[in-house]
C-alpha cells in the first residue's frame, strides 16, 4: 500500500564503488545514482499520494520540482521532467507508481505499463524491466536524517549544563608509572556556551553520521570503552566507527547522539570519579541522552539570494470568492455592465534550508518576494528584515478587479467576484553571514538548499450566481 512509504525519502543504490543516492541529472532528467551527499538537497523525494486511488504515488525530486516518468512509449529510462503529476494510465508517460514496501526495501511499478522499476548498472541510471519485476531499493526516511550547524555548543537537558572539555586526572596508573595519565573527557558543568571549552565543530559525513570536534581540544571524540574522548586524528577519522555519531531530532533543537561502535546513545554518566561526563552507554533515548543544540552565533544575515526560475512549481489552484456584488437592468434588451471591485486577501511566504536544527539565531535577510500573478510568478517587492527559518509571514494585500457581465433585460443578477489562490515552489541560492558569538570572527558561505513557499491571489473575474426578474 502506498500508505506504507514515509512522506519523503532518500533512495540508496550499491555500487562497486561504494553507496550512491538517487538524484536527477540535471543535462538530460535521467533519474541516476549519483550522489554521495545523503543529506544533499538534490536526493530528497516527495511522496505524493495519487488522487485516483490508494495503490499508486507520484514521485517527485523536490528540490527541482521534477516528476517521475517513463520517457517515452519507445523510451522505457525513468526521467523526472513534467512539473505536474499525470494520473492518465493510458498515457506512457503517466507519472504513477504502485510501490511495494518491505522493511527498508521499496519496489515500484510504473502504473501504465505494469514493468517493475529496475537500476541499470551498465549505465547507472534507473529503467523499466521488460517484466514486471522489480529491483529491490533500499531507501531511508528522510523526516529522520538530521543535518547539524556547524558550530554549536550542547546542553544536558537533565542538569542544564553545557558540555565542557574537561581534563581528568588519573592517579590509579601512577602506582605503576609513577606518573598519573591526563584524560581529555568532556563534562556537562558549563553555564556559559561561549567559552572556548563548550565550543564544538560539526562535520557530516557523507551518510549521515557526523565527527565532533572540540574547539578547545582542537581534536574529534573518539568513543573508549564507552566513555567519550578527544583523540588523535590519526585515530578519530571518518573510516573508525568509534569517531562517528548519528544524531537523532527529538524537537526543534533537542537531539540525541547515538555512537556508531556500539549504537548507544551518549549521555551525562557519573561513574568511575568522573562526574556528569559524556558517555555512550545508554540504549534507551532517556533524558539523560537529551541535548539542546546551541548554535555558536549571534546573528546571521541572508543575501544574494537567487530563485531558481526555471524549477519553479505552481500547485494547489482554488476558487475563492472574495466579494458579492449585484447589478440591476430595468431596460428591454440585453447590457453589458463592466465595472471594478476594490478587495483584500492576505498573501503569505516562507523560508526554507537544510538544517534540521531551530536554534534560535537571530536572521536578517534581504529578499525579493515572488507571487503567483496573472502572467505567471513574478517578483513584488522586497524585504529587508528579520525572519525565522519556516515560518509563515502574513501580508494584506488591497487589490483592485474589474470585470464585465451581461444582464438580461428586466432582470437583476448577483455576481460572485472569483480569484484564483495558488502557491508557488522555488528553489533558490544565497550567501549566509555569521557572526561568531565565541570569536567574533565573521564566516561567510554559500548554499543551494533554501526552498521558497509563496501563497498568493490572482485572475478576478465576474462569476454569474444567481438572476431574478425584476
Amino acid at each position: 500500500m502506498a500508505g506504507a512509504l514515509p512522506e519523503s525519502i532518500v533512495i540508496a543504490i550499491t555500487l562497486n564503488t561504494g553507496e550512491y543516492y538517487v538524484c536527477r541529472n540535471v543535462r538530460n532528467g535521467l533519474v541516476q545514482g549519483g550522489s554521495k551527499d545523503l543529506s544533499g538537497p538534490e536526493v530528497k523525494i516527495q511522496v505524493e499520494r495519487a488522487e485516483v486511488d490508494n495503490d499508486h504515488v507520484h514521485l517527485r525530486f523536490i528540490h527541482s520540482n521534477r516528476y517521475w516518468q517513463q520517457r517515452s512509449a519507445s523510451d522505457s529510462d525513468i526521467v523526472a521532467v513534467l512539473k505536474e503529476p499525470d494520473e492518465n494510465k493510458e498515457k506512457a508517460t503517466c507519472t504513477l507508481f504502485k510501490p511495494r514496501v518491505e522493511s527498508d526495501v521499496l519496489f515500484l511499478n510504473h502504473a501504465q505499463t505494469g514493468r517493475g522499476v529496475a537500476f541499470d548498472h551498465s549505465r547507472g541510471f534507473l529503467s523499466l524491466n521488460r517484466s514486471s519485476v522489480a529491483d529491490p531499493l533500499r531507501f531511508v526516511d528522510a523526516e529522520t536524517l538530521v543535518k547539524l550547524p556547524k558550530h554549536v555548543a550542547f546542553k544536558a537537558v537533565y542538569n542544564d549544563c553545557f558540555l565542557k572539555a574537561e581534563y581528568y586526572r588519573d592517579h590509579t596508573v601512577s602506582f605503576i608509572s609513577g606518573f598519573p595519565i591526563d584524560y581529555r573527557y568532556f563534562r556537562f558543568n558549563s553555564s556559559d556556551p561561549d567559552e572556548v571549552a563548550s565550543g564544538y565543530e560539526v562535520v557530516p559525513m557523507e551518510d549521515g553520521h557526523v565527527m565532533i570536534k572540540s574547539d578547545y581540544y582542537d581534536k574529534f571524540w573518539l568513543q573508549t570503552n564507552s566513555w567519550i574522548e578527544g583523540a588523535n586524528s590519526d585515530v578519530a577519522t571518518a573510516s573508525n566507527k568509534s569517531a562517528l555519531f548519528w544524531p537523532v531530532k527529538i524537537s526543534d533543537n533537542v537531539i540525541v547522539l547515538k555512537s556508531a561502535a556500539n549504537h548507544m546513545f551518549c549521555k551525562g554518566l557519573s561513574l568511575d570519579n568522573k562526574n556528569d561526563c559524556l558517555n555512550a552507554h545508554d540504549p534507551n533515548m532517556s533524558k539523560y541522552t537529551k541535548l539542546e543544540v546551541h548554535e555558536l552565533v549571534t546573528k546571521r544575515s541572508i543575501r544574494n539570494v537567487r530563485y531558481r526560475m526555471e524549477d519553479a512549481r505552481v500547485h494547489g489552484e482554488e476558487a475563492v470568492v472574495v466579494d458579492t456584488v449585484s447589478f440591476d437592468n430595468p431596460t428591454d434588451h440585453e447590457v453589458t455592465v463592466t465595472d471594478s471591485v476594490e478587495y483584500k486577501t492576505e498573501n503569505s511566504y516562507s523560508f526554507t534550508q537544510g538544517l534540521s536544527i531551530t536554534s534560535g539565531v537571530k536572521v536578517s535577510m534581504e529578499a525579493e518576494l515572488p507571487f503567483i500573478a496573472k502572467a505567471g510568478i513574478e517578483v513584488h517587492h522586497e524585504i529587508t528584515g528579520s525572519f525565522n527559518w519556516g515560518h509563515t509571514k502574513m501580508e494584506s494585500v488591497t487589490h483592485t478587479g474589474s470585470g464585465s457581465v451581461p444582464v438580461p433585460p428586466k432582470s437583476k443578477v448577483i455576481v460572485d467576484c472569483v480569484v484564483t489562490k495558488g502557491t508557488c515552489n522555488i528553489p533558490y541560492s544565497y550567501t549566509q553571514e555569521d557572526h561568531s558569538s565565541t570569536t567574533g570572527e565573521i564566516h561567510r558561505s554559500d548554499h543551494v538548499d533554501g526552498i521558497y513557499e509563496g501563497v498568493s491571489y490572482y485572475n478576478f473575474n465576474f462569476q454569474v450566481a444567481e438572476t431574478h426578474s425584476i
